[in-house]
């Protein structure tokens, strides 16, 4: 019972270190592109914070996405 505990507290702290580093990542590719958005000030800075902000939004629908599809799954009659 302990193992099964162990287990999903490690696969919880993996989730989570997961999901640090892609938003560690994620933020340093954004501040790049910001700060050369900047520099070339070719569109106005709400358009460029709304898709610099997206850039954080997709993986998380995937995620949904895949979640539903496996839940999906488990629910129909095989």
């Amino acid at each position: 019972m302990w193992i099964a505990t162990a287990l999903q507290e490690t696969a919880t702290i993996l989730i989570a270190l997961a999901i640090f580093g892609y938003a560690a990542v994620a933020l340093a590719c954004m501040a790049f592109t910001f700060a050369e958005g900047k520099a070339e000030a070719h569109s106005p800075a709400v358009w460029r914070m709304a898709g610099l902000s997206l850039c954080l939004v997709w993986p998380v629908m995937i995620v949904v996405f895949a979640i539903l599809q496996r839940a999906g799954r488990r629910l129909t009659p095989a």
